[in-house]
Order: structure tokens, then sequence, then C-alpha cells
């Protein structure tokens, strides 16, 4: 089953480390005003699962946005668009 949402993140590029591990850093765009993006994410259930999730507040412009943040079960986690009682509610209907 796949969950789809849409999340904040910023850009990153890829950069390979003296060890030969890639480690994604972010691009720095003094121009930039608004560094937080929203980008399509899907969340295939019987790879990953949602071990919790929790309201947070992140900043664009100093304008506060309130959003989730979604830990995975895999130790990633994500910055859902959604403030946290949609996602709850949009979670739970696709779990149903």
């Amino acid at each position: 089953m796949i969950f789809e949402f849409t999340i904040w993140d910023t850009h990153k590029q890829p950069i390979q480390t003296e060890d030969g591990d890639l480690v994604w850093h972010n691009v720095e765009d003094s121009d930039d005003d608004a560094p937080w993006k929203t980008f399509k994410f899907a969340l295939e259930f019987k790879q990953v699962k949602v071990d919790y999730f929790y309201e947070t507040v992140i900043f664009q412009q100093d304008v506060p946005i309130r959003c989730t943040r979604v830990v995975l079960s895999d130790g990633s986690s994500v910055l859902a668009k959604w403030q946290y009682d949609t996602f709850r509610d949009r979670y739970n209907e696709l779990k149903e």
C-alpha cells in the first residue's frame, strides 16, 4: 500500500567524502528567500513503517509554518506539509 503526501525539504546535492561515502549537503543560495521547497513523497508500507509523528514548526522568511515531522522505521524522517490533525486523519484513513 502506498501513502502519498507532500513534504517540505531543502535542495540538496550529493558529495562524495574522502572515504568514498555519498552524503547529501544543502545547497546554499544567499539570494533564495524561501529555502523550504515542497516535494512529492510516497511511502510503501511494505518497505518502511511510520514509527511516530508529531507537530513541529519550520520558518520561511521568518514566517512560522506548522507541519508534521514523520519518523520512519528506517531511521529517517520527513516534514509533511499537512498539519498534525490532517496528517493523522489521512494516515488513519489509509490504515482502515
